[in-house]
């Protein structure tokens, strides 16, 4: 018989001019404890980070505690959650960002999930698509490993029940001056202490990205990398050895940022191109129609393979179906199929990458016999 776990649950939220998000905030966590029934109680702590806009008391729930902690300063993110862990009562901690979502079973997974482990780490959505994937396999990125040589593998605190005795003293006295990997900090803190995380399957939590996200922001990324790395250093967190992989994570994860900011880049052109071709009425739809294309399939389920999407149903040409490599972990209204599985009805494949397109191509021709192109191929012609 499965054992579950109870104990009481303090859900610590920094407001910053988030004085909206606080009615979703108490009916979320009011629906987390419906489904919990836990005896120990889910207990709400509003950490308001904005000493210009208070938050009014009282609040009222019938299901859990509320607790409003206002501030005379803006201290950050961290300093925040700290102020909540001071006040709470729970065993487990959630420290949660005001928009991010906690789905109904949230608690009681995670409770059932912990066991006698340190923390959990449930699966989750982002950008309306699972965050884990064949490209970041949950399996493999959710280790101390993958910490300490690659960057880290959680995109958000909300994701993770922390056992309230396991978080680490190096965390809570060392407060960040520069906002972004405070999270990273307690997860390498909390590895080098021997902290076991136990990895929950259950999608349970849902990122919201919107353009204040701070993980968007590079320059501040890497100066909050680089002072996570001093925390690190100064306080003898690793051994030399363990600091050597810290500093060539902290290369890996630059080099990353430029490789995917040039993505963007490139990104950017074909779609300003494709709105500089609509503008003048020349449309991907209507090419197709004159190479007598009525059924296609586009490679690539992101952004432009959807915006190629759209832009084709107002030219009446079907798009019957996208191939991607995380077809399994995607859910769309059109059907997303690995490359392996899927049909070969269409007159013609479209390629939507930005990149490495001509090895992709190289692949499709082993299976498509019908015309192959790539998004760039088609603006530069129409």
């Amino acid at each position: 018989m499965e054992k579950t776990y109870n104990g009481r649950v303090s859900i610590i939220v920094p407001i910053y001019q988030g004085k909206k998000y606080i009615p979703k905030l108490i009916r979320m966590a009011e629906i987390c404890q419906e489904k919990a029934q836990n005896q120990e109680g889910i207990e709400l702590i509003l950490s308001n980070d904005d000493p210009h806009e208070k938050i009014e008391e009282p609040l009222f729930s019938d299901t859990i505690t509320i607790h409003i902690l206002n501030t005379e300063i803006n201290r950050g993110i961290q300093a925040a959650r700290i102020q909540g862990l001071e006040a709470a009562n729970g065993d487990f901690v959630v420290f949660l960002d005001q928009d991010d979502i906690l789905y109904p079973d949230y608690i009681s997974s995670q409770l059932s999930s912990i066991g006698d482990d340190d923390a959990a780490v449930c699966r989750c959505i982002h950008e309306n698509q699972q965050f884990y994937n064949a490209d970041r396999k949950f399996e493999e990125v959710i280790s101390k490993d993958y910490m300490m040589q690659k960057g880290n593998p959680i995109i958000s605190a909300g994701q993770v029940l922390i056992r309230r005795a396991s978080l680490p003293k190096i965390w809570t006295e060392n407060i960040m001056r520069t906002n972004c990997a405070d999270d990273y900090l307690l997860w390498l803190c909390m590895t080098a202490q021997g902290a076991k995380f136990v990895l929950n399957q259950d999608i349970l939590f849902e990122h919201v990205v919107n353009g204040k996200n701070l993980s968007l922001d590079s320059r501040r990324e890497l100066s909050s990398l680089d002072e996570m790395c001093e925390i690190l250093s100064q306080n003898s967190v690793f051994d030399e050895q363990g600091m050597k992989q810290i500093m060539s994570m902290r290369q890996h994860v630059l080099s990353e940022r430029i490789g995917l900011l040039e993505k963007f880049r490139e990104m950017f052109f074909v779609l300003n191109k494709m709105a500089f071709c609509r503008e003048k009425g020349c449309f991907v739809g209507k090419y197709l129609q004159s190479e007598g294309i009525h059924r296609v399939c586009i490679y690539g389920d992101g952004y432009i393979g959807k915006r190629l999407a759209g832009e084709l149903k107002e030219c009446n040409i079907e798009t019957a179906f996208f191939i991607d490599r995380n077809a399994h972990y995607l859910t769309e209204e059109i059907p997303v199929y690995q490359l392996e599985e899927a049909p070969q009805e269409v007159d013609a494949v479209i390629i939507s990458l930005v990149q490495n397109y001509d090895s992709v191509r190289n692949e499709l021709r082993r299976k498509y016999k019908t015309k192959i192109y790539t998004v760039q191929e088609i603006l530069a012609v129409i």
